[in-house]
């Protein structure tokens, strides 16, 4: 990818090897001759950015490469569990409807099949690791399932497997209780937050009435008094909100090593609408990129920029468009059917098995057609310098669109890739790009 910039320069970027070189006019013109004729001391270089190759080095091939290695890799078997579908908030933007369409909750003999299915499919894998994340819902308004599985799991793990656990949840039920039982293994504690309190409590507040934020508040401090990792999602939809929310941490002593967070926003739109309608999620993406400068100084500014984690990473590749269109990654609910994106759990067609007595699965054409899926074999992507930022695109929004996994989806990526990279430098050096536009 070639970059104009609002200077005589350009940014040459190699999708393949994940490099960045800035080129003057001069160079930009003869890279793009047929016939290549180039200073001595600059074909180093180039050559190792992958910015020129031999004319041997087939670089479908290296993808090709590249996209296996990650896809069937399965050292770490990754397990979404949903305890239950079930949530005592009701967050107007939630795209499970807070459990008002569905809310049924695992019970005690899917969970012992599922506790079998983790050891089985670890072993199948042959996995030295084992994570689990427990989603929902709430996961915590059905603890029992929790705590068999986690019983069941850690005590096979304790046969040399590694066991860690994230555990997402809105932090209304987490008691010290709680986190004792599971600290073993607990890795990692997600917690949402709104902005301030004002604003938080008109967006994540009890079925029952009143706002969220004193008692999220109390479980984050709670959990890094215990120093278990904290790490938050902050919807942040102003700077302003962020800046007050940030404030109130530094007030209450919320910080420190064990805690991180990321900046995002929600959407105003449905589940149907996210894996159809791409003008929609461009918009929201151009929004997200044009407010990230203004988030990123307010974080600066009130000094929790070693807390942020996902500003620096915009222009990182995807080889796999999804971390769960790879082999040893299950999303299992409440009823026991299994998937490979949570975002279609409770969607049947989408399911790829049934969990059934003894932890076993037989896998249907879905799980087959998305492990098959190969972006080189589709026409659009196999000469298209994005391939390796999206890797073929999403397979959910494919099937979607298209009526099969077996097919590309472009989304955003060509209208946003050289904002991303160019937001990137900004960002990761800005000594040396804060220029950039």
């Amino acid at each position: 990818m070639i970059i104009p910039t609002e200077s005589d320069t350009f940014i040459l970027y190699n999708t393949l090897k994940d490099t960045i070189l800035l080129i003057d006019s001069e160079l930009k013109e003869a890279l793009g001759k047929e016939s290549i004729t180039l200073p001595d001391e600059y074909i180093p270089v180039l050559k190792m950015a992958g910015m020129i190759v031999d004319d041997d080095v087939r670089e479908d091939f290296i993808y090709q490469y590249m996209y296996n290695s990650r896809k069937f890799d399965a050292s770490t078997s990754y397990f979404i569990i949903f305890p239950t579908y079930a949530c005592n908030l009701q967050c107007p933007y939630c795209y499970e409807k807070s459990g008002s369409v569905l809310s049924h909750s695992m019970n005690v003999e899917t969970a012992e099949n599922v506790s079998l299915f983790m050891k089985k499919m670890a072993e199948e894998n042959k996995s030295s690791h084992i994570l689990m994340k427990l989603y929902g819902g709430e996961p915590l308004l059905n603890d029992e399932a929790i705590f068999l599985i986690y019983d069941a799991v850690s005590t096979f793990a304790k046969e040399g497997i590694g066991f860690h656990i994230v555990l997402q949840t809105n932090g209304t039920l987490l008691t010290e209780e709680t986190i004792d039982k599971l600290s073993d293994h607990l890795w990692t504690v997600e917690v949402t937050l709104e902005g301030d309190r004002e604003l938080h409590d008109t967006i994540r507040f009890y079925k029952k009435g009143g706002g969220t934020y004193e008692d999220i508040m109390n479980a984050i401090q709670l959990l890094l008094q215990k120093n278990i990792h904290t790490a938050l999602r902050i919807n942040a939809s102003a700077a302003d909100h962020l800046d007050a929310l940030l404030k109130d941490m530094k007030k209450r002593g919320v910080g420190g090593r064990n805690l991180s967070f990321y900046v995002t926003q929600t959407s105003d739109f449905g589940l149907h609408e996210l894996f159809t309608n791409d003008a929609l999620c461009l918009r929201d993406e151009k929004r997200a990129v044009d407010l990230i400068p203004e988030l990123r100084a307010v974080v600066d500014k009130n000094g929790f920029r070693q807390n942020l984690t996902t500003f620096d990473t915009l222009q990182k590749q995807k080889i796999i468009p999804c971390n769960f269109e790879r082999k040893g990654r299950y999303v299992v609910d409440p009823y026991g059917d299994v998937y490979l994106c949570f975002f279609t759990a409770g969607q049947k067609e989408h399911s790829i098995g049934t969990v059934g007595q003894g932890g076993t699965v037989e896998w249907n054409s879905n799980f087959y057609d998305i492990m098959k899926r190969n972006p080189l074999e589709f026409g659009e992507c196999q000469h298209c310098a994005l391939l390796p930022m999206c890797g073929g695109g999403c397979h959910i929004r494919a099937c979607k669109n298209e009526g099969t996994y077996l097919a590309p989806h472009c989304g955003s990526i060509k209208e946003m890739a050289e904002e991303r990279i160019k937001l990137y430098l900004q960002q990761k050096y800005p000594e040396r790009f804060g220029w950039l536009k």
